[in-house]
């Protein structure tokens, strides 16, 4: 990320499963809504497994949808960046190989977003 100019300004780490459980037992949500995440989760980190890299955003779920559209028809790809997490109303992680999250990483120094991790 450093090679494109990218300076972090805050890195987040977190433990998804315990944020799951937090919602859970604190009950924002029931079982089966915390079972459904738990299983949602798992699947994302399947693909995210595949992949190279992850990286945390300061943006929403339909603005980096956009970007990742964006950057996979640059790259001529149908697929290969994927979001696997919110993390919150306006933060998510997304993973793909280097070349993709680097590119990712260009639109959002471009414009006024917050390049989280």
């Amino acid at each position: 990320m450093l090679l494109v100019g990218v300076e972090y300004k805050v890195i987040f780490f977190s433990e998804s499963l315990g944020e799951i459980a937090m919602g859970y037992v604190s009950g924002h949500y029931n079982k089966v809504t915390a079972i459904g995440i738990a299983i949602a989760l798992a699947a994302a980190m399947k693909k995210a497994e595949e992949n190279e890299t992850m990286v945390s955003l300061g943006i929403c779920f339909q603005r980096a949808r956009y970007m990742i559209k964006q950057v996979l028809e640059g790259a001529g790809v149908a697929d290969g960046l994927w979001i696997t997490a919110i993390n919150l109303p306006d933060a998510v992680t997304v993973a793909s190989r280097d070349e993709l999250i680097n590119m990712l990483a260009g639109i959002v120094k471009g414009r006024d977003f917050l390049l989280l991790s």
